[in-house]
């Protein structure tokens, strides 16, 4: 199916204009080295475009990003070959960057090759720019260009173009001579001898079957030179005499759609959202970013939208907080279409290939309307959404630099949110696990209970009863009339902390959560009686108590003075939200208390 629909994909983008033609590349240029007309170089600048965004801090950050330029199109095969138009420093420089001197010392064996291949290229074409670009390729000299200021910035990472000086707005790769003879001698080249022709698997088009397909770019640490999504390099998956890739009976026709639209999307944020070590990318079939847009603000990314794009999301949600969300309500605002097929693909690399984790295709009304389901699961704060990555942050330990979400969880965990699925059980496994193992430390931002952790709880037990036909149990808010024993120990256990701080005025280190919690949230029977015992001791410390022991006696009398011996998983999950929405409302009632105070002072 994934093949299929970029082919598709492909045909729409091509409509559009917003993807090359199969003779052009890509580079993403950071350097513009500017010619005089015997060929010396005037300049090398950095051509980057810059911009300030405002980091987590809320500090002013300055961002490089390089330039998008088309250039005709670049060798895909691996080790040393060459480009017309170079774009690499070893090539175009004859000099790389050594690491143990620290010093740029000649390549001349890329450099022959470069110079070779395109003196032979520009010959007869006679332009300003052009005549400057062959003069520099006769006089440079690799050998005395170890010492040059303007290449002390030499780097692999560093891509660069050309321009005549005095006119930095036109660049070589643009040139209309290169861009004429480069298009005559691609064409000329695919005119080739023929090799298997059959009929292709994803057409249906009796057409010459690819043996090798173009590398992918733009995968979480990708292979030396790119990926692959179809290769047979071993003779042992090969039949029938057919060699490599023709195996698969894709035709080239269709190989060079399905990379050239696979490759658009991995190089657009628009479409792309990384996760750990895996590439999420997504489509409309109809071409129209609004439905990325649309998605990425609701689940994937928080990252800044389009002031229209986030009016619409905080409208849609505001109306299915209040119940009055509708799929016609979807189409308002934007002149979306709800049925419009919407993709997802995971990626991850394998090596030089490419995994694919899984593929999906959903009505986007559908998709909008879980999604939305999704959010309301998790939420906590009506006022913020919960962001995918936000999710794997919180099942992975803080303290941790390479600990990453199993794969397997990643793809059931957006497959629930897609298509409205009980979320996997190791979702809630664990992030309970996290909670009872994760310590608090403000300084280090490491917070063993949050919003969203508390929020992947409430999704995972609320939406498992009521798939099953049964009433939602948790709510946003302190449910003082939820009768699960569970959920009771978890209030109690809070109210109990709650007394123990009080009675230290509410500067001490270590509370009955540091050593008690949780085993409390697996077996209360055997630690509440002991922590009972305890709060007499810290009840005798406060000045009228009266209050907080007619709290505990009513939890209690709805315990009915009973613990239980041990709790499930969903239960001790039910235990946590006691814990965690009693301490926040005790919290807040005593922010109250104390500003009503500060108010009466003044």
């Amino acid at each position: 199916m994934l093949i299929s629909a970029l082919c598709d994909y492909y045909e729409t983008l091509a409509k559009q204009k917003k993807i090359l033609d199969e003779a052009y590349s890509y580079v993403d240029v950071s350097n513009l080295v500017l010619l005089k007309e015997n060929g010396e170089i005037a300049d090398i600048v950095d051509i980057q475009i810059r911009s300030e965004v405002i980091n987590n801090k809320g500090k002013i950050k300055t961002v490089l990003e390089k330039r998008r330029e088309i250039f005709p199109k670049r060798t895909q095969k691996p080790g040393i070959d060459f480009n017309i138009v170079e774009h690499r420093p070893e090539y175009l420089f004859g000099l790389a960057y050594d690491n143990e001197s620290r010093m740029p010392k000649p390549n001349y064996i890329k450099w022959n090759m470069f110079k070779d291949n395109n003196l032979a290229f520009i010959e007869g074409i006679d332009t300003p720019l052009v005549n400057a670009y062959r003069n520099y390729i006769l006089t440079w000299n690799p050998e005395q260009q170890t010492d040059n200021p303007l290449l002390k910035c030499l780097s692999k990472n560093a891509y660069y173009t050309f321009a005549l000086d005095g006119y930095p707005d036109k660049f070589l790769n643009d040139d209309p001579e290169i861009r004429k003879k480069w298009q005559t001698e691609y064409n000329n080249k695919q005119k080739g001898t023929e090799g298997l022709i059959q009929q292709c698997c994803i057409t249906g088009n009796v057409d010459e079957i690819a043996e090798t397909h173009e590398k992918i770019s733009g995968l979480p640490s990708p292979g030396t030179g790119g990926n692959v999504l179809v290769c047979y390099n071993d003779p042992a998956m090969e039949s029938y005499c057919h060699n490599q890739s023709a195996n698969s009976s894709i035709s080239k026709t269709a190989m060079k759609k399905y990379t050239a639209a696979l490759n658009y999307l991995l190089s657009d944020s628009t479409h792309k959202t990384v996760l750990d070590d895996m590439a999420v990318i997504h489509w409309a079939n109809s071409g129209d970013e609004a439905y990325d847009n649309i998605f990425s603000a609701l689940s994937v990314s928080d990252s800044k939208n389009a002031e229209d794009t986030d009016d619409y999301v905080k409208n849609i949600m505001i109306s299915a907080q209040n119940g009055t969300l509708t799929k016609e309500r979807l189409a308002e605002g934007q002149n979306i279409n709800t049925d419009v097929d919407f993709y997802f693909a995971g990626l991850k690399t394998n090596s030089s290939r490419i995994a694919l984790k899984f593929v999906y295709k959903q009505k986007f009304g559908n998709i909008l309307m879980n999604v939305i389901q999704h959010q309301l699961d998790l939420s906590m704060n009506k006022d913020r959404l919960v962001y995918f990555y936000q999710i794997l942050k919180e099942l992975v330990s803080p303290k941790s630099t390479s600990e990453t979400v199993d794969p397997a969880l990643q793809t059931k965990l957006f497959q629930s949110m897609i298509y409205g699925y009980n979320y996997p059980n190791e979702l809630l496994a664990t992030v309970i696990r996290r909670i009872k193992t994760d310590s608090d430390n403000d300084k280090n931002h490491f917070i063993k209970m949050n919003d969203v952790r508390i929020g992947i709880i409430k999704a995972s037990i609320n939406r498992k009863s009521r798939l099953s036909g049964q009433k939602e149990e948790i709510t946003m808010a302190l449910d003082k009339e939820n009768k699960n024993q569970a959920y009771l120990c978890g209030r109690l256990f809070a109210k109990l902390e709650y007394i123990q701080l009080k009675a230290g005025n509410f500067n001490i280190n270590r509370t009955i959560r540091d050593s008690y919690f949780s085993s409390a949230a697996t077996n209360p029977a055997n630690v509440f009686p002991v922590i009972m015992r305890l709060s007499q001791h810290h009840l005798d410390k406060i000045n009228n108590p009266k209050y907080l022991t007619d709290e505990i006696n009513e939890i209690m009398d709805k315990l009915n003075c009973e613990f239980p011996k041990a709790l499930s998983l969903t239960e001790q999950g039910k235990f946590i939200i006691g814990y965690y929405q009693q301490k926040s409302f005790d919290d807040n009632q005593r922010q109250k208390n104390s500003n009503a105070n500060n108010e009466e002072d003044k």
